[in-house]
This record gives structure tokens, C-alpha cells and sequence, in this order.
């Protein structure tokens, strides 16, 4: 078959040929009933769509289908929908095919009917409903069959009929729209006459509509779209679209369709939708048009059954653009969406119109020349622009198309530095002038080809450089006219170590050329262009793979590898292998494994095609970027793709499905602009949580004890943009981080603890610094009693208690255990004491019988009469005293007396004595321990004066006060202690006194059983001479402080 090329030119910025990128849904995505009636969105971002069978809330991640429920009263009471809208407050009303009026509560998630809200009867059940307008939150203007207008007021609960000033039946207001500029009026439609509805006064009055060769109310009108206070679209039923003045009433008719005969069957629109970033739109019966009010002209998008993303052939119904620029359209059978977000990967068709019956051409080259796009095609006439098909003109040059051919073969598209575009073509290189209207061949002759290059450069020095498959390298001299090549078969010293796949030129910082060399590695060739030096993967491990297909040197002069299976090789141009080489596939970076296609654009950023897509990398932080459907892509295969970038920015993608995609690089990064977040499902272990509240409204979770383990779904309120989301979420005090997800999300914890836990949902994608809570939710889990404040302070009170309790027990049990053994050893002192006493009283006993004896023996009655005298008195003092722990000192002093006068009788008055008594108190009241102070004075008398050589022995006894305390001195003149211990002084009967011992004891006693300090200190006396001259003995009794 006869083939020809030729070349087009495509205007910058015309719109048309643009194959527009559109989202359509169905059955398949959960949108069960395809007959949408009417669009509505939202204040949270919900859009609502009305069918004949039922309801649908869709927030770009599910449909949600509300419908008539007969076991339900909260349900959806008809699923005839007819309109929607929506009230200042949120609330949704909606009218019915089947009749009445029916408010959706968002806060509760359930539909009322009139009677269910008010608790009157609503006089419009039984009576289609149509049009629905919301003035207000309290205002709801309804349109009922034959009875025209009704306003519902909820709050009062009545519903008024608003007479429509008419001549004829009332009708029905099919609808109720604002007039921007007359903020107190309302437009409405009763399908053959209009009226203006004054909001103060609640009055309707007739709207004159005079519309060319047409009597008053022969028009079926089906929508009204004022613009402003000076123009209004009326949409009608066989008559074509009407654009009215509404100060004249003059109206001019525009037909989409004026093919003879005319009849009500064509020319049917149901809506229109001025100032869309689409243009002015318009839906008909047979699909979605363009309309040019300038000039009048409908232009249809064209309906393609092999592309999913085109506009089906469908019955519009009604058309709605959000804040956002998408537009919604409701279709006969399903939905469709226009993003604009999704428009920046721009596609034109390439379509045959000389030669039909050729295939989808393919584009072998893109270049800006005069603010224009040239493109050349392998056959057919290109593209047209200002046709339906996009081409501007076709330029075939025939004197230049070989023999069987209608047009020159173009092979190639070249801009160069200077601005001139060259073409490669069957005949040779031409420069390409006035638009593609003009080939000037170039004195340059290039090897025979069969195909055009799979790639050009320009190097620094202005050589052009072509790499092909087969046939190796060809770089030309455009100055001096002159060619040279680069092959395997060439001089050894100029030898391409493969010349299969020549894809990959690059220029590196030091004019270094790089070819890529498939099958065996890559080639660099010298500044001086003299010699070639191979990189073979056999030999240079850091290649991967011997497979390159393509390569690019980015701005920090590193090498970029596409590879078939090994990904993207980077290596510093200037050290192949060295520091910084490194392999990009999979993993984190999203990078494939075979890539067939680089491009650096001006920015520095890495293009990269392959099979399985079209990607970008920042060199920088070597993160991917893959472009998908959500973007306006519509195929994935970008093997080989011809990737350019123009003088005026923008970026071209030649693929192989005879498409022309034009990409605005500022475009590409957009913020996919302010969304909500819905919470779709709440699950408590695994089952729903039932609450009057939608899911939606609730801000605060309430739980029981064993209700912790929650698991809360969540979506982004977003659509074609979602996926550009990135979702987050953080339960505060549980998570560390915030979880990332994507436009969709589900926080699942398994043993939540008792409190209050924030759950904070947050936009990803934003900087941290910027990362304010999409949404916020309170889960607060009741602890079980036992986990609770007061019970566990309770317990500690209840612990404290018994331990007190138990402390005091203890401490009393201590205390009687204390008492009682203090009374024991109280109790032992005296059985002690008295022990002591009883040994004592043995010793007198046997001192003063002894003496008794003698002075018996010696035949002196009257000394032992005298003796036996004093000694029964003592014994009976002694035997007085010793049932008392304490005695007067009175009483002590006299029995230390008798005791004294005793002794001195036996020794012959060897000494004589004095008592001296210096303290102020009543001795008689004054008590100290029985038998205290005999002991010294024993010891006085045996050891000191009974051991003097000569006459003049004293005793003496003195009592006194010092300080607090009471001192008795008992002062000797006998030979002292030193020299009673050298004389081993011995009594008369050869016992030893145990006087002392006892004494000592007794003071022990003294001290724990009477609260007393009792001390004693035994001083040596001496004369002026150092010689012994007696003892003093100063016994301290005094009472202990308390």
C-alpha cells in the first residue's frame, strides 16, 4: 500500500484535537445504578447523586447507596430521586418522582420525611416533586406537580402554596434558581412560561421570554442558567439552546444540530454550564458539546469505544463544576468527571484524513519552531489544528516524496541551538522553515538508512551528532559540509564496540561523547574525536549489565544507564566505577527494571519510559515519581517514548499509540488542593459500632472497659487527585510517629488502655510545620471499676487504713509486751533487791555476833549487854527497811548510827565519828535506797581506821546539796586504799565483806528501777608530805529529768 509522511504544524496553545481525559463510573465502581438524575456537592466535599433507584454519597474512594428500607423508618422513603440540594445549615432535601419532600440529617445520618420532621402532613406526599431550591436554612422552595410552588418552613412547620401569575393550569416548577445580581429574586421554570419569584413579598410575576418564530408557551423549556444580571441560558426541548436578554426578553436561538428536517426529537439540551476551565458546556441528548457563544459553533467530544477515558455517547441529565474546576457530569447511564489536574499530560491524536485506510501513524519527531509545534508522522497527514482531529495544516511536499509515495518521508525532528529545525527525510537533510510549509535541502549527504535515527546531539562545537540501529554513529559538519562515522567495523582506534542499538548520546562536562553500546556495555569517545574507548560489562562489574539502552549526563556531569533489567546505573562521568556509583531499582525508589528512555529536562530533573511507565527522578535526593492515570495518562507503555523539552518549557512524549502527549512541567507538581476526611467504618472488635451519630459528626468515641480493641477506617474526601494524598494518622500517647498511609487509611489498635486518646488524622504530604489535623477524634475507654481513680484510691485508703489498724494493734501489743516486761523486771529489781538485802542482813549478822562472842568471852557482860542492845535495834531498823524500796534518809542516817556506835564499842572506841547534815529539806522526807551507804562505811572502818598505828581515828558523814543533786561524803582518816591492799586486810572471823559487790549492784539497780542517777567516786587523800592520810567516798543521788 501506497505510504506517505509528512509534517504538521500544531498551534501552541489551540485546544482543539485534544483528546480530553475523563473518569467515567459504573456498576464496576460500586455506583450500582447508572441513571443519574441530578449532581450535588456538598460543604464537607461529599457529592451526591440522585438516581431513579436510590441515593449515592461518593467521596472519591466508595459510593455509599442510600435506599428505601421498609423495615427502616429512618430510611430513604422513595427511591425515585429527582433533585437535591442543600440548606445553610447542612441539611439535604430532596424531592421525588414518587412525591413529597424528604430532609437528609448529616448529623445523624438518617432521612425524615416531612411529618417525621414537623409532625404535620406534608401536601405534597403523592404529588411528583421536582424542582428544590434552599434561601436560607429555614426556606425550601419546592416545585409539586400542578400546584407549582410550595415553601416548606421547617421551623414553623408549615408549608405555604405560592400562586403563579399565570394564565392556564399552574404546572410544575421543574426549576427554582438565584438570579446573580437581583439577590431578592429567584428564576423559575414551569415548563412552558418562566417567572421571577420575589423572596420579600413571596410573589411570583411572569418572566417575557420572546423567542424567534415561536408563540408564547409553545417552548418547552428544561433549565434556566442565569450568568448575570444581563444574560440567561435557557435550556429547551427540541428548540436548542436560547440566550436571553432579560431586560428586552429577546432571545437568540442556537442548534446544535441544524440538519433538516427539524423536529422536537433533536435538539434537546437538559442543562448548561457556562465559564468551565473546559469552556462553556452544554448536555444534550447526545452527549456533552462545547459551545462558542462568539460564534455560535457546538462542537461535540468525540465518543472513542476503545479509549476508557473518553467521554461515552450518553443522554445528559445534569452538569455541575465544584470549587475545585472538576466538572461532574450526570449521564443517562453512569457518571462522569473532568479533572483539570488530570489535564496537564495534554493528548493529541494523530488522526489519518487523506489516508484512510492507513493505521494509527507513529510520530518520528517533535519541534518548536515559530511558537509552533512540527510534527512528522510515519504516514497518513498528521494533525490539523482547528479540525476536530487537532491538525492545523498538512504539508506532504510531494516533489520531494520517493516514487510510490504522496509525501517526503520524515525520519527525524531536530532543533538546534541557533533555532533552526532540521529534518531528516528519505532525501537527504532539510531545514524546516514557516511552519513545516517549507523543506530547504542541506549540502549534507547521510548514509542510506531505512530507518531515521533513534536519537540526535548537537555538541559544543555546533556538530550534529545521529545515532542509529545498525548501522552506528554519523556526525556531521554543518559548516563545512562534511560526515564522518562511528562503527565496529571502522579503524580499530575508531571502532564502536557495538553498533546494534545506538539509542544513548550524551555529552559529558569535557566534550567526551558517550554512545551506548547494547549487548556489550558503552563507548566514550575522545574531545579530539579520534579515538573510542570501551566500557565492557565482561570487564567493569560497576555496569550490571551489558544491556544499555539509553543515557543521559545530568548537570552535576554524572552518567545516566538505562538498562534492560538492571534499572539506572549512575556513575561520575569522569570516573566510570568510581565514588558515587550507585544502581536505582525497586525498592524505595520505585525505579523499574527496565528502562528504555532518559531525558534530563532544564530544571536538571531525570525523565525516565520503560514498559511499565513514565517516571521522574530528582538526581538529587534519587526519589521516583511515577505518573499514572490520576495524572491524565492514559497507557502505561512508554518503551522507547521520544521525550523533548522546547524553548517555551513545555515537554513532549511521542509514544507508539500514534498520540502526541504536550506536558506543562509547572503543572506537575500541583497541590492537590484543600480536602476532608471521612470516617467510613468503625469496628469494636471486629463488630459495628452502633450509634446515633454519623460516623461522619462524631468527634468523641465512647467505650466500655472490654470495647479496646478498635479498628477506625478512613478515607480522604477527594477524587481524581487522591492519589497525590498521603494520609497520616497518630493516636497521641500511643504512636511514636504518625502512621502514613495513602488517600485511605485504617488505624487499628488491638489493647487500648483506659482515658482519653486523641486520634489525629493529618496530611502527609504537608511539611510538619504545616501538618494541622484534618481530623480529630476523641476515644475515651472507661476503665473497669477496679481501674478507676476512686477505686484505687479506695484501696489505698482502705491498705492505709488496715495498716494503721494493724500498726496500732501492733504497737499496743509492743507497748503491753513493754508494760508487762518492765513490770517483770520491776518485779525482779525488788526480788533481786530483796535477794541482796537478804544477803546483807547474813553479813551483819555474822560481823556483830562476833563481836558479841567476844565480849562475851573476854567476861564483859555490860559491853555485851549494850552491844546486844544496839544490835537488836539495828536488826529491827534493818528488817523495817528492807520491805521498802525507798526509806528516809532520817531513818537511814540513825541505823548508820547504831551501826557506827556498834562498831566503835567493838573496836574500844579505836575512833570517833560525826554525823553532819547541810541541806535544807526535811531529811524525814528526803528517800534514798535502804542500806546504801553501810557498805562505805564498813569499808571506812575495816580498812582504813582499824589499819591506823596511831590514836585519832574519824569518821565523818556529811550530807549536802551541789547543784540538783544530793551528795553524802563519807571521809576516813585510816591508811588509805593503797595500803589496806598491800595488807590484805581480812575481817576479824577471816571472811571476805562482800559489802561492795553488793553495793555496786544495788547501785545498778538504782539507776533502772528508781528513775535515780546514782554515781559514787572514791578519792585517796594525802598530807603535804604525799603521804596517805585516808579516803572520801562522795556518793551523787540525784532524780532524772524527764
Amino acid at each position: 500500500m501506497r505510504r506517505s509522511l509528512l509534517i504538521a504544524a500544531l498551534a501552541m496553545h489551540g485546544q482543539a484535537g485534544t483528546a480530553q481525559f475523563f473518569t467515567n463510573y459504573g456498576p464496576s465502581d460500586g455506583l450500582l445504578d447508572p441513571g443519574v438524575t441530578c449532581v450535588l456537592k456538598d460543604r464537607t466535599g461529599h457529592l451526591w447523586l440522585g438516581t431513579q433507584q436510590g441515593l449515592y454519597r461518593y467521596d472519591g474512594g466508595r459510593f455509599k447507596a442510600y435506599h428505601y428500607d421498609p423495615a427502616d423508618s429512618s430510611s430513604l422513603p422513595h427511591d425515585h430521586v429527582e433533585r437535591i440540594a442543600e440548606g445553610a445549615d447542612g441539611r439535604i432535601w430532596i424531592t421525588s418522582g414518587n412525591g413529597g419532600l424528604t430532609m437528609y440529617d448529616p448529623v445523624r445520618d438518617r432521612f425524615l420525611t416531612w411529618r417525621q420532621l414537623t409532625g404535620r402532613a406534608d401536601p405534597g406526599a403523592g404529588l411528583p416533586t421536582r424542582a428544590v431550591h434552599c434561601h436560607g436554612s429555614d426556606s425550601i422552595f419546592v416545585g409539586v406537580f400542578g400546584e407549582g410552588i410550595r415553601l416548606y418552613r421547617p421551623s414553623e412547620g408549615s408549608c405555604t402554596r405560592i400562586p403563579c401569575v399565570t394564565d392556564g393550569p399552574e404546572g410544575t416548577a421543574i426549576s427554582i434558581v438565584p438570579w446573580p445580581g437581583h439577590p431578592n429574586e429567584l428564576l423559575v421554570l414551569l415548563g412552558d412560561r418562566a417567572l421571577v419569584l420575589e423572596l420579600r413579598t413571596v410573589r411570583t410575576r411572569p418572566f417575557e421570554l420572546r423567542i424567534p418564530g415561536c408563540a408564547p408557551r409553545q417552548v418547552i423549556m428544561t433549565a434556566i442558567e442565569p450568568v448575570g444580571p444581563d444574560q440567561i441560558w435557557v435550556c429547551t426541548w427540541g428548540d436548542g439552546l436560547l440566550a436571553c436578554d432579560p431586560r428586552s426578553g429577546e432571545c437568540v436561538r442556537h442548534l446544535p444540530d441544524q440538519t433538516p428536517p427539524l423536529t422536537r426529537a433533536k435538539n434537546i439540551i437538559s442543562d448548561v454550564l457556562p465559564g468551565t476551565p473546559l469552556g462553556m458546556l452544554v448536555g444534550t441528548e447526545r452527549g456533552l458539546m462545547r459551545f462558542d457563544p462568539g460564534t455560535g459553533r457546538f462542537r461535540p467530544f468525540q465518543a472513542d469505544p476503545t479509549d476508557p477515558h473518553a467521554l461515552p455517547e450518553d443522554g445528559i441529565r445534569d452538569l455541575l463544576v465544584d470549587d475545585a474546576g472538576i466538572v461532574w457530569i450526570a449521564r443517562a447511564h453512569g457518571l462522569s468527571e473532568w479533572d483539570p489536574a488530570q489535564d496537564v499530560f495534554a493528548t493529541r491524536r494523530i488522526m489519518n484524513r487523506i489516508e484512510r485506510s492507513m493505521p494509527v501513524p507513529r510520530i518520528t519527531g517533535v519541534a518548536e519552531l515559530d511558537g509552533l509545534l512540527v510534527v512528522g508522522t510515519s504516514n497518513g497527514d498528521g494533525l490539523l489544528s482547528g479540525q476536530d482531529d487537532g491538525l492545523h495544516s498538512a504539508h506532504p511536499h510531494p516533489h520531494l516524496a520517493p516514487e510510490g509515495f504522496g509525501a517526503v518521508q520524515i525520519t527525524g525532528l531536530m532543533r538546534m541551538r541557533s533555532g533552526t529545525v532540521i529534518a531528516t527525510t528519505s532525501a537527504g537533510l532539510h531545514a524546516v522553515g514557516r511552519g513545516g510549509a517549507e523543506l530547504r535541502a542541506l549540502p549534507v549527504t547521510l548514509p542510506p538508512s531505512t530507518a531515521g535515527p533513534l536519537s540526535h546531539l548537537e555538541d559544543h562545537e555546533g556538530q550534529w551528532w545521529f545515532g542509529y540501529q545498525r548501522t552506528g554513529v554519523t556526525v556531521v559538519d554543518p559548516v563545512h559540509g562534511t560526515m564522518q562515522r562511528f562503527t565496529e567495523d571502522g579503524p580499530v582506534e575508531r571502532r564502536l564496540s557495538s553498533s546494534v542499538w545506538c539509542q544513548g548520546l550524551a555529552e559529558d562536562r569535557a566534550g567526551r561523547i558517550w554512545v551506548s553500546a547494547y549487548e556489550v556495555g558503552v563507548d566514550r569517545i575522545s574531545t579530539d574525536r579520534r579515538t573510542v574507548e570501551h566500557f565492557r560489562a565482561s570487564e567493569h562489574p560497576w555496569l550490571r549489565t551489558a544491556r544499555i539502552w539509553d543515557l543521559v549526563v545530568d548537570h552535576h556531569d554524572r552518567l545516566w544507564l538505562g538498562t534492560n533489567g538492571r534499572g539506572i546505573v549512575i556513575t561520575p562521568a569522569n570516573d566510570p566505577g568510581g565514588p558515587g556509583t550507585i544502581q536505582l531499582m525497586g525498592g524505595t525508589s520505585g525505579v523499574p527494571a527496565m528502562v528504555s528512555t532518559l531525558f534530563t529536562d532544564r530544571d536538571g530533573l531525570i525523565w525516565a519510559g520503560g514498559p511499565s511507565g513514565l517516571y521522574r527522578i530528582d538526581p538529587g535526593s534519587l526519589e521516583a515519581k511515577r505518573f499514572d492515570r490520576s495524572d491524565g495518562l492514559r497507557g502505561t507503555d512508554f518503551h522507547h517514548a521520544d521525550i523533548r523539552q522546547h524553548p517555551s518549557g513545555r515537554i513532549t512524549i511521542a509514544a507508539h499509540r500514534g498520540e502526541l502527549i504536550i506536558v506543562d512541567p509547572e503543572k506537575l507538581d500541583s497541590d492537590p488542593g484543600p480536602f476532608g476526611v471521612t470516617v467510613r467504618d468503625l469496628l469494636i472488635h471486629g463488630h459495628g459500632w452502633r450509634t446515633d451519630t454519623a460516623l461522619d459528626r462524631i468527634q468523641r468515641i465512647e467505650l466500655g472497659p472490654d470495647q479496646n480493641f478498635i479498628e477506625l477506617g478512613y478515607g480522604a474526601i477527594a477524587f481524581s487527585r487522591r492519589t497525590r494524598i498521603r494520609l497520616a494518622h497518630q493516636l497521641v500517647g500511643i504512636d511514636p510517629a504518625p502512621v502514613v498511609t495513602g488517600a485511605d487509611g485504617r488505624a487499628v489498635y488491638t489493647s487500648l488502655p483506659p482515658g482519653a486518646h486523641r486520634l489525629l488524622i493529618t496530611d502527609a504530604g504537608r511539611p510538619a510545620d504545616h501538618r494541622g489535623p484534618l481530623r480529630e477524634l476523641t476515644i475515651h475507654v472507661r476503665p473497669h471499676p477496679w481501674q478507676t481513680w476512686w477505686f484505687k484510691l479506695a484501696t489505698v485508703l482502705a491498705v492505709v487504713g488496715l495498716l494503721v489498724v494493724l500498726w496500732r494493734w501492733r504497737t499496743g501489743v509492743i507497748r503491753d509486751r513493754e508494760r508487762l516486761r518492765a513490770d517483770l523486771q520491776r518485779r525482779l529489781a525488788g526480788m533481786e533487791m530483796q535477794a541482796l538485802r537478804s544477803q546483807m542482813n547474813p553479813h551483819f549478822l555474822f560481823n556483830s555476833l562476833n563481836s558479841i562472842n567476844r565480849y562475851i568471852v573476854e567476861n564483859e557482860p555490860e559491853k555485851a549487854s549494850e552491844y546486844l542492845t544496839k544490835f537488836a535495834r539495828l536488826m529491827r531498823s534493818v528488817l523495817a527497811n528492807s520491805k521498802e524500796q525507798l526509806v528516809p534518809l532520817k531513818d537511814e542516817l540513825d541505823a548508820l548510827r547504831l551501826y557506827i556506835e556498834m562498831e566503835s564499842l567493838r573496836f574500844k572506841h579505836a575512833f570517833t565519828y560525826a554525823a553532819h547534815v547541810e541541806i535544807d529539806e526535811d531529811i524525814s522526807r528526803v528517800m534514798i535506797p535502804p542500806m546504801l551507804l553501810q557498805p562505805y562505811v564498813e569499808n571506812a572502818i575495816w580498812h582504813g581506821l582499824m589499819h591506823r598505828r596511831v590514836p585519832g581515828g574519824h569518821l565523818s558523814i556529811t550530807v549536802r546539796r551541789a547543784d540538783e543533786a544530793m551528795e553524802v561524803l563519807i571521809e576516813d582518816n585510816g591508811v588509805g586504799r593503797k595500803a589496806a591492799e598491800a595488807m590484805k586486810s581480812r575481817s576479824a572471823t577471816g571472811h571476805r565483806s562482800m559489802g561492795m559487790r553488793i553495793t555496786r549492784e544495788r547501785l545498778d539497780l538504782v539507776r533502772g528501777l528508781h528513775d535515780m542517777d546514782a554515781d559514787v567516786r572514791i578519792t585517796d587523800l594525802y598530807d603535804l608530805h604525799q603521804r596517805p592520810e585516808g579516803t572520801r567516798v562522795v556518793i551523787r543521788l540525784s532524780q532524772r529529768k524527764k
